[in-house]
């Protein structure tokens, strides 16, 4: 009979705490590290190398790290001197100027959203994430269009493996001439609100790090959390290692209220752009 997935992470942490104890390291040492934020990476390619430890090894090794989707606030805060208490972080704010957008634009959404929680129905009346988060795409499509080629979406595009996650995938991902700037990722119902924040951050620095690879190092990357009642708006500068506190919308569960306060939702995801 198979080991539980609680089994192999308890012989996981066991493999790598042997190795560790064998060695006289100083307190806080894995802290220390830490605080290198992305920079960590070089250090354990330099120690790699120096051992001929193969990239085979190191996949193998990482597989106890959690996925995206597995994050916990209380895993992920302390890796950034963050409280494990969400409500008492003070993060740098980021304020987004809100794009004002022609009626007309609104109008056509408007009619498309009714259509849509038609076939849907309400979001007072799901009970997957799947179906409760679909009607974002009748915002998210028309939003992207106006660009005209120079921001386009990948949905479940995967997301690099970082020192802190060994990846994922997220449901929208917009890119800007091939680097990263805005992302969505659904709110899981009946998971905890720290837990969808740590994951979201994870993903802000997974595509960091895939900003890299097409020279956009440096780019501040958005992230918006949604359950298509309440848009939480973060962001990641990479040249200050910062998450900031960009913006947090409501919107109405009722069929017409809701439609009106997507109105303001909209120009805030325009301008995230």
């Amino acid at each position: 009979m198979g080991k539980s997935r609680g089994q192999k992470c308890k012989a996981h942490e066991a493999a790598i705490a042997t190795p560790i104890q064998g060695v006289d390291l100083p307190p806080g040492w894995m802290q220390q590290l830490l605080v290198l934020g992305p920079d960590l990476a070089y250090v354990l390619a330099a120690l790699a190398n120096a051992r001929n430890i193969s990239a085979s090894q190191i996949k193998k090794a990482r597989i106890g790290l959690p996925s995206l989707s597995a994050a916990k606030w209380t895993e992920v805060a302390p890796q950034f001197g963050l409280s494990n208490d969400l409500a008492t972080v003070k993060f740098d704010s980021y304020p987004i100027t809100p794009v004002l957008l022609p009626l007309s634009f609104h109008e056509t959404i408007a009619e498309a959203a009714w259509r849509i929680q038609d076939v849907y129905q309400e979001r007072v009346s799901h009970e997957r994430e799947e179906v409760r988060v679909r009607p974002f795409d009748t915002y998210l499509i028309p939003i992207v269009g106006l660009f005209q080629g120079r921001v386009i979406d990948k949905p479940e595009h995967p997301m690099t493996s970082t020192a802190y996650s060994s990846g994922g995938e997220v449901e929208h991902e917009l890119f800007m001439s091939g680097g990263i700037i805005f992302f969505v990722i659904e709110k899981k119902l009946g998971y905890e609100g720290h837990d969808n924040i740590a994951q979201l951050f994870l993903e802000l620095l997974a595509a960091t790090e895939m900003n890299k690879k097409v020279d956009f190092e440096g780019l501040r990357v958005h992230g918006l959390l949604t359950d298509l009642q309440a848009f939480h708006f973060y962001s990641y500068d990479p040249t200050r290692r910062k998450f900031a506190f960009d913006e947090m919308l409501q919107a109405n569960g009722v069929r017409e209220a809701f439609i009106a306060d997507m109105i303001r939702g909209t120009w805030f995801s325009h301008s995230g752009f």
